[in-house]
């Protein structure tokens, strides 16, 4: 079960690691409500870092819904992602329903495997 879980190997830990990801993106998955920006790693495989502001969702209670959302869907499409570091952020309002999001999501990651496949790119 520890291939189920959502450890530090999955997660982008340090501010190197986000900058890295906001200046070198190859893959842009936008939605009117979020954007995921990928750069590909010489990791074992796909690390997550979310982004949500409190001026993007007000709410706390609303960002750790969210935070809990997108974790989920990472951690049960990992398996099938190329090794990437993908950052997810928030747009203002986020208004978007917790199911609706949950099923967008693996669309996203599908589209994300279509793009990496695509293109070929690798670590530079």
């Amino acid at each position: 079960m520890s291939g189920q879980s959502f450890g530090r190997d999955k997660r982008m830990l340090d501010q190197a690691s986000f900058q890295r990801v906001f200046d070198e993106a190859c893959y842009r998955i936008s939605h009117k409500n979020y954007l995921i920006l990928v750069r590909p790693n010489s990791g074992s495989g796909a690390r997550l870092g979310l982004v949500i502001g409190k001026k993007k969702v007000p709410t706390a209670v609303a960002r750790n819904q969210i935070k809990r959302l997108v974790r989920e869907s990472f951690r049960r499409h990992w398996t099938q992602l190329p090794p990437v570091d993908v950052i997810f952020l928030a747009r203002s309002g986020l208004n978007i329903s917790a199911s609706q999001l949950y099923t967008q999501l693996p669309k996203a990651w599908i589209k994300l495997q279509e793009e990496v496949k695509n293109t070929g790119r690798t670590e530079s």
